[in-house]
């Protein structure tokens, strides 16, 4: 499905959303269980085919887009952690087209948090090439990996996983809460987002969130906090010293 944005003054598509069902399991011939789902490839047709629409309507000009699923693809899991162009067994995440994702997360990759190894389908039938091809998606956001909340750059288009806000299954209180997205009409270009992360907001007079079933108390709340400033305090340290690095050796 997608959402087309109108500009303000309603003559032209502006922006545009992309929702894709990216499933949930997929299957051997036997029936037993092969791993998670991804986008395919009737749907990444479908969506190369809307946008060349919108790209028609809009003067030759690709709309500028957002996309919005569940699993996270095979590219940004490659993005974060240390890849292999072959297959270890069973001490690596593997893929039909031989390659493997390590358990090993590259840190100075991403921003953000990577609590947990992501768990993409073990098939790709090409979505994200087509977001390069088509050049119309600025960034694609993605749950499914309850603990973990980060951003990485991967072929011009920004892979996000946002953090988990449930309290009914796994999550990290620590990093709990919800990603605001802002889009600003005068640059649509770019984008900005922002995390309301639960520790803030049941600190906060009034909050009614340390009462409610699976939370925690305040005090608690507030120790998540501090936690979670050191976490990304000492992660934003290191990447700046590897940043400093040269080349070779810290490439």
């Amino acid at each position: 499905h997608n959402l087309p944005i109108l500009s303000s003054d309603g003559k032209k598509v502006a922006y545009n959303l992309w929702m894709f069902d990216s499933g949930d399991y997929v299957y051997n011939e036997d029936g037993s269980r092969r791993g998670y789902d991804c986008v395919r490839a009737d749907q990444i047709e479908w969506y190369k085919a809307e946008s060349a629409k919108l790209k028609a309507a809009n003067g030759g000009e690709v709309v500028p887009s957002l996309a919005f699923e569940h699993i996270i693809p095979q590219e940004a899991t490659q993005a974060v952690m240390f890849s292999l162009p072959f297959q270890l067994g069973k001490i690596t995440k593997n893929f039909t087209d031989g390659t493997s994702a390590t358990y090993l997360p590259n840190y100075f990759a991403f921003d953000g948090i990577l609590s947990e190894a992501p768990c993409p389908s073990p098939d790709n039938e090409g979505q994200w090439d087509a977001f390069v091809e088509t050049g119309d998606v600025k960034a694609c956001f993605f749950g499914h990996d309850h603990v973990n909340n980060f951003s990485v750059d991967v072929d011009g288009v920004t892979a996000v996983s946002v953090p988990g806000t449930t309290f009914k299954s796994y999550s990290s209180v620590t990093d709990q809460g919800s990603m605001v997205i802002t889009l600003d009409e005068k640059d649509l270009s770019t984008y900005s987002t922002e995390i309301l992360y639960t520790c803030d907001l049941a600190v906060k007079d009034g909050s009614n969130i340390p009462n409610q079933e699976h939370s925690e108390t305040v005090a608690t709340y507030k120790f998540r906090t501090v936690l979670r400033f050191l976490a990304h305090g000492i992660l934003t340290v290191l990447r700046g010293i590897y940043a400093q690095i040269p080349a070779p050796l810290g490439k």
